[in-house]
Parts: C-alpha cells; structure tokens; sequence
C-alpha cells in the first residue's frame, strides 16, 4: 500500500493500518483484533516511515476502580518503571508516555526529555484555575474544603498561587493548604505531600519548587504530560482511605461569629510563559446562611401550626357566638 504511514497497536504491535498520509487519518479510536486493546490515532507518535500508536489508558478495557484514568483520582504516576512499548519490543516514541504491563495507573517519566513534549509545547503557556467545591454553603464554625486544579498547556515557570480571604472571616489557626507532588511510603506518587498553615490575611503558596523531576530534566515540574493532559489537571487517591488528593486543597475553619451572606475566596496563579507574565484570576464563594435559612422546615411547620391553630380557634369562636 506504499511507504506511507503505519499505525501499529500500543499493546501487542500489531499492524492497524499502513499505507496512508498524515492527513488520512486526524483522529479515530482503533481496536486491535488480536488483543482487542484500543488505540488512539489522535495520541500516536508519529514519523514518516512508522507511527506506533499508543495505547491511551483512558479506554483500557479494564474496568476495575484502580484502571479508571482522570480526576477521579486512580491516576498514580511512576518515573521509573517500565514502559509497555519496551516490554513488547515495539518501537516508540521517546517522550510519548506509555501505560505500564499490569498498572495502567502509572506513567513512565524517564523517556521525556522535558516535562512538555506535545506540538507547540515551547510556545508561551496559557493557565487557568478550576475548583471543586463539595459544598457551597457553610455554617458558623464549619469546616470547608476547595480542591483547586489548575488547566492549560505550553511554557511556564516560576508559578505562585495567592490566596486572599474574606476579612475576619476564616480561624487562622485552623486552616491549611496540602499541596507538592511525590512519591510516599506506599512506593507510589501523590498530591498533598506537604502541608502548610495559613496564617494573616493573605497566603502565597510557590508552584515552582514541587513536582518530580526525572534525570533529563532541568528541574521539578508539577505540569507534566500526563494521559491526554497535564498533571495537574487530575487527582491522585490515597489508598487506604480512598479520598482523593486533588494537585492544591485548601481546608478552612470558619469563625463561630461571621456576618451572614456570601463570601468570596479570591486566587490568583501568576506564572511567566515564556515571553511575559501572566496572571489567572479567579473566585469561589460561600455562603453563609442565615437563621431562617438553616431552620426553614421547622419555621415553615411552626408557621403552618399556628395558621391552623388560629384557623382552628376562629372556628370555634364562631360556633360559639351562633349558640
């Protein structure tokens, strides 16, 4: 079918598909016949006399809770381990992260020469924050967590995150930030690391320093290729708890007498991306509800009670006055 390009399968190595341009084929999910593995055209390495294709772990047919990749957090990452290519004897691309035989959790880092390796990846980053947010609404002395994501793709260094609170709003001595990116005592890698107090007004935390750093790179990263992202656009688990472990949470302890209404929690990420600074602004609000707000069943059957109790007594007032 002529010297174009082959799309062989991420698992076995099986030929898919031979003979055609570049421009054929942009993006299609192929299953392999003989191992029945899915591979993505979209995610294949590709040269012009072969392109491998590599598995993506996000349509591995396993379907147990430790193969599902993404922020429901079974994504553990690994900087050393084998890849599947290697394992297989299948030829691929150096810096293409590949699943590894029988943990399709981790990433194999020691093939990238740089935390970025996609097209354009050189050119100036651009970033955002994400929330989630598992309630909204908190009470007088409540506790609330915000597990903040961060999005995007090109060049970035020297990235912070500010953090201002609303003005007399949170305990100072019950607050904190889990944050960094390494390895545990159970051998794998997580978010949450390190922990730190949040102390005064405002809090900065410093993105530059966390993350891993396999030998070919220049230094730590928390903003790696990972999956069909970055790292920090999804979540580790714990393993014995199951919780996930989200790349920054804050946790915060509200004061026992804070004015009712909504409050905004402001962030800033500042990060340089290459050709100048940029700057990622972004609100998450919490509201704190009023009295009637919390007890608004009982009042509303407090208030039914006395209309029929009033309905009740007008009632018998008038039977009274007709005998």
């Amino acid at each position: 079918m002529g010297n174009g390009v082959q799309y062989a399968c991420g698992s076995c190595g099986k030929i898919l598909i031979q003979g055609v341009s570049l421009n054929q084929i942009v993006s299609i999910v192929l299953q392999c016949p003989a191992c029945k593995a899915f591979n993505d055209t979209a995610q294949a390495s590709y040269s012009l006399g072969n392109a491998a294709a590599r598995q993506d772990p996000s349509f591995s047919t396993d379907k147990s809770e430790d193969s599902k990749i993404g922020t429901d957090g079974s994504n553990q990452l690994s900087d050393t381990a084998p890849t599947n290519g290697d394992a297989m004897g299948i030829h691929e691309e150096e810096h293409v992260p590949a699943p590894v035989p029988g943990d399709p959790n981790n990433i194999d880092l020691s093939k990238m020469p740089n935390p970025q390796n996609r097209p354009n990846s050189d050119r100036p980053g651009s970033y955002d924050l994400v929330f989630r947010r598992p309630k909204a609404e908190v009470i007088p002395g409540g506790e609330v967590e915000v597990a903040i994501y961060i999005t995007g793709y090109g060049s970035i260094s020297d990235a912070k995150l500010y953090f201002v609170p609303p003005t007399d709003f949170l305990d100072p001595d019950r607050c904190y930030v889990d944050f960094d990116l390494n390895r545990r005592a159970d051998g794998l890698v997580h978010f949450g690391v390190t922990r730190q107090g949040i102390a005064g007004e405002s809090f900065t935390l410093d993105l530059s320093s966390g993350g891993l750093k396999p030998p070919a790179w220049h230094g730590p990263s928390l903003f790696f290729d990972k999956g069909l992202g970055i790292a920090t656009e999804s979540a580790t688990r714990d393993i014995e708890s199951g919780k996930l472990e989200p790349p920054v949470k804050f946790t915060m302890r509200v004061k026992e007498k804070v004015a009712r209404g909504d409050h905004d929690l402001n962030f800033a990420l500042t990060y340089f991306n290459g050709r100048e600074w940029a700057i990622a602004y972004r609100t998450a609000s919490l509201h704190v509800p009023t009295f009637y707000e919390r007890h608004a069943g009982w009042a509303w059957s407090i208030g039914t009670a006395i209309a029929v109790i009033a309905a009740a007594a007008t009632v018998l007032g008038l039977i009274k006055a007709l005998g």
